[in-house]
């Protein structure tokens, strides 16, 4: 505490002796511009009540009192004075002329000491001005070690991550919850680049981004994917901000990091509810195509049957019947899409095909009254995303035009376009974190009710929603949203009663480089030189397809109704066999168990696992490798090759 002259100091003076009391009150008049206001305390037991009632700036301290003796005084007081009052200063008053005393009373805690007999107003003034001004130095050391203790503890009882760097981007702290979540210890963390938790699952322009930001001063936040210790991915939302000093240079750098595994779960159960409404949308539509398309099939074989010896018009024929298959393939696909439940994983995909794909289910799912146009530009649109969760964001956006459109049924439009867009000075202002970049510009549009203006701007909160009570669960825009926030792109909503809605989409391009293989017209297969592979699959049609597939394309191969018999035939013909290609279910045993036995064998034996689910039931560690691959079912004869040639070269 701070003691100015011009307002009188409050002191506490601990001391037995009246006529001592009287002394030092004289003393002090002695100074006609200094006051000094006493409260007079006769033992500790006393003084310890007047401090824990009143605040005073410093403490006279008699060490001669009836209850104790000397040192052992200051020693009972610094104790009380710990607990009732640590921010005043002690001058003991002692009635021995050497300094020994005194010098030790200092070393023992007290700020200075004073001898009777021998004390005027100056000395008092100046022993209590110096006290004091001591004392709040060590009070004001003392308070910021308790607030960085407080901090400290505050921190580690966070349950958010939170790493602190250097300028260099060394971790200097880490708290308890970054154990608890990475599993790596503060011991290991120290010293280390928060690079110890790279996932490799985001781009160098990610990071890019982020140093750009907190090196110019700015605050910065994602989400994004990072690993544990134990190799496991978790998702993330991480913040970090600078930290500067009285000149403003940056010396630190402060991130908080949320384990967001919980929040994706939940997030992916409600996608996953909102999924099941569409499904009875979905079931009459797929029905109708496949009806269709096996009808188209059994006609052409109908056909085909009496054109064997027309070579021309049998080939007219399977080939109706490859391009039937082509859609019903691609419907499954959608559908596969449309139910999967994984992670999500950004990559580079081509726009094109994806929207006009989602346009073709959704002609066949609306009902034929609904007007479908599409525009689409010819130049490849390139972006890096998820395409299960455009796939959804699309879905999404056509079920809610359709329910706007219900009470226009004479007149029903939906419109969906995809064109590139650059944004002009009205966008930027509205979101300058657009500058320098071009966009790929999706739009759904319908011709329905519209909406007020304020409901526009709840529409995208998780469940609000404007359709009756059991129509919907409010959570479809919400979900657009996060969709697109992860995909770094801008959604705006346009709308007024009568009006209908237009929603936009703008996601960032990268070129036309990376174009999904969706995109990519399939070549001619590539033979082998006579490799033998080792097929095993329960079915027998399928058994005996990929026998002669692989024949015809100049493969050797030995074939397996199960896991167990592939097994035995590997350990028979293990010399020769350069891949296995397995059923992931199968009786007896199935193919992730047939191939970890096999290992045991061959480690770095190369494998294919074909599936009609992906990859459920696959440990991961049996696909951590360049060497073990997974085929999704159906797959065409050209796409097998082309990963036979690259596993096997």
């Amino acid at each position: 505490m701070a003691v100015s002259m011009n307002n009188p100091p409050q002191v506490l003076l601990i001391e037995d002796n009246p006529l001592d009391v009287r002394l030092l009150r004289e003393r002090c008049k002695e100074d006609p511009n200094w006051n000094i206001r006493f409260e007079v305390a006769a033992s500790l037991a006393e003084g310890a009540r007047a401090m824990a009632a009143n605040r005073h700036d410093a403490i006279l301290l008699d060490l001669g009192l009836p209850e104790s003796d000397g040192l052992e005084t200051l020693e009972r007081m610094l104790k009380l004075h710990a607990e009732h009052a640590p921010d005043s200063a002690i001058i003991v008053l002692t009635s021995v002329t050497s300094d020994a005393t005194g010098e030790e009373a200092i070393a023992m805690g007290a700020q200075d000491y004073l001898v009777k007999g021998a004390i005027d107003a100056g000395q008092i003034k100046r022993a209590i001005r110096y006290a004091c001004e001591r004392q709040r130095m060590i009070s004001e050391r003392r308070q910021a070690h308790e607030r960085l203790t407080l901090m400290a503890t505050a921190l580690d009882q966070a349950s958010d991550t939170v790493i602190i760097t250097n300028r260099d981007g060394e971790i200097c702290y880490v708290n308890q919850a970054f154990t608890k979540i990475t599993g790596y210890s503060a011991e290991e963390a120290l010293g280390q680049s928060p690079a110890m938790l790279s996932s490799g699952k985001q781009s160098p322009a990610f990071y890019h981004r982020m140093w750009s930001a907190i090196t110019a001063g700015k605050q910065w936040e994602a989400e994004m994917i990072d690993r544990r210790k134990n190799g496991e991915y978790y998702p993330c939302h991480l913040e970090i901000a600078p930290v500067s000093d009285d000149q403003g240079n940056i010396t630190h750098f402060v991130g908080i990091q949320r384990d967001l595994t919980e929040h994706k779960l939940l997030e992916n159960q409600l996608l996953q509810s909102q999924k099941m409404e569409a499904i009875g949308t979905l079931t009459g539509g797929i029905a109708h195509d496949f009806n269709n398309m096996l009808a188209g099939i059994t006609g052409n074989l109908f056909l085909a049957r009496r054109k064997i010896d027309d070579r021309d018009k049998l080939k007219q024929r399977l080939d109706a019947i490859e391009g039937l298959c082509d859609r019903a393939t691609t419907i499954i696909k959608q559908l596969m899409a449309f139910g999967r439940n994984d992670m999500v994983q950004m990559a580079p995909l081509t726009l094109n095909g994806l929207v006009r794909d989602v346009h073709k289910m959704m002609t066949s799912l609306l009902p034929e009254s609904i007007r479908l146009p599409l525009e689409i530009c010819d130049q490849p649109l390139t972006v890096v995303g998820d395409t299960t969760q455009l796939h959804q964001v699309l879905l999404n956006l056509f079920n809610n035009a359709r329910d706007a459109v219900a009470d226009n049924p004479n007149d029903a439009e939906i419109r969906c376009t995809l064109a590139p867009y650059t944004p002009d000075d009205g966008y930027l202002k509205l979101h300058p974190e657009a500058a320098n970049q071009r966009f790929a510009r999706i739009m759904v549009r319908d011709n329905g009710c519209g909406v007020e203006a304020d409901t526009l701007q709840h529409l995208t909160e998780p469940f609000y929603t404007t359709k009756e009570v059991g129509a919907g669960t409010g959570l479809g825009l919400s979900m657009v949203v996060g969709a697109v926030d992860q995909h770094h792109g801008i959604l705006t909503l346009d709308g007024a009663p009568g009006e209908g809605m237009r929603v936009t989409i703008d996601l960032p391009l990268i070129g036309d480089q990376g174009a999904v293989a969706g995109d990519i017209h399939e070549q001619d297969f590539i033979p082998g030189n006579g490799e033998t592979i080792l097929i095993a699959d329960d079915e027998a049609a399928v058994r005996d397809m990929l026998t002669s597939t692989l024949s015809f394309m100049g493969y050797r191969v030995i074939s397996a109704n199960n896991g167990a018999r592939a097994l035995a035939l590997f350990r028979q013909h293990r010399a020769d066999i350069r891949l296995v290609l397995l059923d992931v279910v199968m009786p007896e045993m199935g193919g992730p168990e047939s191939y970890r036995r096999m290992r045991e064998i061959f480690f770095d034996l190369p494998v294919i696992f074909a599936s009609g689910y992906e990859r459920t039931g696959i440990p991961s560690e049996l696909l951590a490798a360049p060497y073990q691959r997974c085929l999704r079912k159906p797959f065409s004869p050209t796409h097998l090759s082309e990963l036979l040639h690259t596993m096997l070269t």
